[in-house]
């Protein structure tokens, strides 16, 4: 082998090597910045979500009980179909369609102000603990395999929850 051959294939030796290695270091250091959250574990456990939750179903409840009296008046008169009878379905109907309106605002209200308080929270923790990736896990494909040891759901809950609480 000539000497021009051995020197090139020692520098493409020496720079594949360099390149293993800059890879190998990158995977390993930037594995340990990422970790995984169980969402619906995170979402359910939070204190905004019970506390939210309670009101809604506080004016829920409202609604719901002037429906039932309607339906109560209803069955008490005569099933004639005289004008007054034709008007309480009207408002029934119309009642019942406001009430599920009303619960599906409530449902979308409810995920929307406690997932815009969690993301924040969720960046704050992340930036704090010097994480890079922050991923999702629902048990529907986001991910489907962690090491217990990437999972900072109960960490983050627990720091989510003194937040909120104004502990933090």
């Amino acid at each position: 082998m000539d000497k021009n051959k051995l020197h090139t294939t020692i520098n493409s030796i020496f720079i594949l090597a360099i390149a293993a290695f800059g890879i190998i270091y990158y995977l390993t250091n930037t594995n340990e910045h990422i970790v995984y959250v169980d969402y619906a574990k995170l979402f359910n456990g939070f204190n905004m979500t019970r506390d939210i939750s309670a009101a809604e179903k506080q004016k829920m409840e409202i609604q719901r009980k002037t429906l039932d009296s309607l339906y109560t008046v209803l069955r008490s008169t005569n099933h004639t179909e005289t004008d007054s009878h034709k008007n309480l379905q009207q408002e029934i109907a119309q009642k019942s369609k406001a009430y599920q309106e009303a619960q599906n605002t409530s449902y979308q209200n409810l995920n929307s102000k406690v997932w815009d308080r969690l993301n924040t929270y969720v960046n704050e923790y992340a930036n704090h603990k010097d994480l890079k990736i922050v991923l999702g896990a629902n048990g529907n494909g986001n991910v489907m395999f962690g090491k217990t040891d990437l999972d900072i759901t109960d960490d983050l809950l627990r720091y989510a929850n003194e937040k909120y609480e104004g502990n933090i």
